[in-house]
């Protein structure tokens, strides 16, 4: 597994450049029923096998990230510190890649996390997380992690064999 992480990422897993290894915290059982969501693919969209049909939004790199897309904070208490909504976005890595391994999909998939760094409106961590398959020519992300400058921004590429 390839992990790339802006300086704001870095700071909030505390520096280490070792934070890409899985954890020795388990996610809360909600959290795992939520990687666990079958997957299907439609039209060569990879999305959760809840939706029967699925809108097109731009590309099949778009469509993935529209319909992959959910709000970590949800599945966590109100007071969880922004270093662990990192962690917690970092392990989600794992079950997500079981549950694409899981589906019999094969290739080279990417999970993004983003998390809006405190601003004074914002009660609580926001952080967004989705996935897609890595095509030529189709982006969800710039390269230049560093130019996201009010978010913790984290891409983790990682490839199913099957």
């Amino acid at each position: 597994m390839n992990v790339r992480v802006n300086q704001s990422m870095l700071k909030l897993l505390g520096g280490d450049p070792e934070f890409f290894e899985m954890s020795i915290n388990e996610l809360s059982p909600a959290l795992l029923q939520k990687a666990a969501t079958p997957l299907m693919e439609i039209n060569g969209c990879i999305v959760p096998a809840l939706n029967p049909s699925v809108t097109w939004v731009d590309d099949e790199t778009g469509t993935e990230c529209f319909w992959s897309k959910f709000h970590l904070e949800e599945f966590l208490p109100k007071t969880t510190p922004l270093e662990e909504v990192a962690r917690t976005a970092l392990d989600f890595v794992w079950p997500l890649r079981a549950a694409v391994s899981a589906a019999r999909l094969s290739g080279s998939f990417r999970m993004i996390a983003s998390i809006e760094l405190p601003g004074l409106a914002q009660t609580k961590p926001i952080c967004v997380v989705r996935f897609h398959r890595l095509r030529l020519r189709q982006t969800w992300v710039v390269d230049d992690l560093e130019s996201y400058k009010h978010e913790a921004i984290m891409v983790c590429d990682f490839t199913v064999p099957w």
